[in-house]
């Protein structure tokens, strides 16, 4: 349990550090999400597939002793998600083809896979520390998944004109 409470604290830090860092990029009005900008920079994209693997490596390793191994599966999918959303948005940004047009399925794939993969961290520990917010908590997941796949659409709409404009 030590381990557990030590890995929580690094997730934490690194939380931390990142909110620092683009300390800039934070509205005073907007609490959660960096500005668009922000998220679509190659720096955070790598910060984001970094806490996918961090928290991949607290699932596989800090979670089996405080919670059931329905809530470790549920966690195991937030963290697929996560990791393939990331790896797909980090194709999309690092490609040669990259324009100001795909910002806006970006936008909506990152800020659904924040929904998605978040709400479905939240809830499993939510077992752990018996926080009230299932009753909110619940029916993001399922807006996440269809941001997502909104965010893919648009991308895929956008590669589409652009190959028929070659």
């Amino acid at each position: 349990f030590p381990v557990t409470i030590r890995s929580l604290q690094l997730l934490r830090q690194l939380l931390l550090v990142l909110i620092t860092k683009y300390k800039a990029s934070f509205k005073t009005d907007q609490v959660i999400f960096p500005t668009f900008d922000a998220m679509s920079k190659k720096s955070t994209l790598l910060f984001f597939l970094a806490l996918a693997i961090v928290l991949g490596a607290f699932g596989a390793h800090g979670l089996k002793k405080m919670v059931d191994a329905e809530r470790i599966e549920s966690f195991k999918t937030g963290v697929m998600y996560h990791l393939l959303m990331t790896i797909g948005l980090m194709v999309v940004r690092f490609s040669a083809s990259f324009q100001a047009a795909h910002l806006s399925g970006f936008r909506w794939i990152f800020i659904g896979t924040c929904l998605f993969s978040g709400s479905i961290y939240l809830l499993v520990f939510n077992a752990i520390f018996n926080w009230p917010i299932n009753a909110f908590i619940g029916p993001i997941t399922p807006i996440g998944g269809v941001l997502m796949i909104v965010g893919w659409i648009q991308l895929g709409i956008i590669y589409c004109k652009n190959d028929d404009e070659k």
